[in-house]
């Protein structure tokens, strides 16, 4: 996950390192991210402006892995208070904080796409989305990867509500975006490409629109195999 850091940083907070694996190295990184956040809030108490941002940051990153730990209802008021506070940072300056608080958007969409909330998961990343596609504007270079995930997600959960108009919109730009970006880098695109086009060849399968369903199946097909 792409994190903000705080304008001061306190030892010991930051991300879970993607290498260690197992029960007790996750307890581990649990117990670490818990005593970061609670740092930071000491911290924040005294000097909001300073600290606020890194204790965002911590309390989004120990809700992502409460989540990978399949713990969504003891994640959750971690991750509420994240958006909260970067929807705060976000309102100030927003140049510094959007991206934090789409994220935090994106993995708060998650949690309650995990506790069987659809409308929640859906606000959020709606919410996202719309963060990510202003990102997007200013910077596509660096953002439109951003935006397509979150498009693909917010059509899965489009679906789950039975809205499948909606649902097709968000993945016909998903899939316009990652075909510009596996123009340049099939490599890192090609996979998530052939994912939208098969998500959106299904959706028009099931609409009875059975020419533009072989027609998405067919360029996912033609991708490279190793990367469908």
């Amino acid at each position: 996950m792409e994190s903000s850091s705080a304008n001061r940083p306190v030892p010991g907070a930051g991300s879970p390192s993607p290498s260690r694996s197992g029960q007790a190295q996750g307890r581990a990184e649990e117990v670490r991210l818990v005593q970061a956040v609670e740092r930071y809030r000491g911290l924040a108490a005294t000097d909001p402006h300073g600290y606020n941002p890194g204790l965002a940051d911590a309390l989004t990153t120990l809700g992502s892995l409460l989540c990978e730990q399949e713990r969504a209802p003891e994640a959750e008021p971690y991750l509420a208070e994240a958006v909260d506070l970067y929807r705060a940072l976000a309102q100030s300056d927003p140049g510094a904080h959007a991206h934090g608080l789409a994220v935090a958007l994106n993995i708060f969409g998650w949690m309650h796409s995990e506790r069987g909330q659809t409308d929640q998961a859906q606000a959020a990343a709606a919410e996202a989305v719309g963060l990510y596609r202003r990102l997007a504007q200013a910077e596509p270079k660096v953002y439109n990867s951003s935006l397509a995930e979150a498009l693909k997600d917010l059509s899965n959960l489009l679906l789950g509500q039975n809205r499948p108009g909606d649902a097709e919109a968000a993945l016909s730009e998903a899939v316009g975006l990652f075909r510009s970006l596996a123009k340049s880098d099939p490599q890192g695109h090609d996979a998530a490409l052939a994912w939208t086009l098969n998500a959106l060849g299904d959706l028009h399968q099931r609409q009875g629109r059975s020419q533009q369903a072989e027609a998405a199946f067919a360029e996912a097909g033609s991708l490279t195999p190793a990367t469908r």
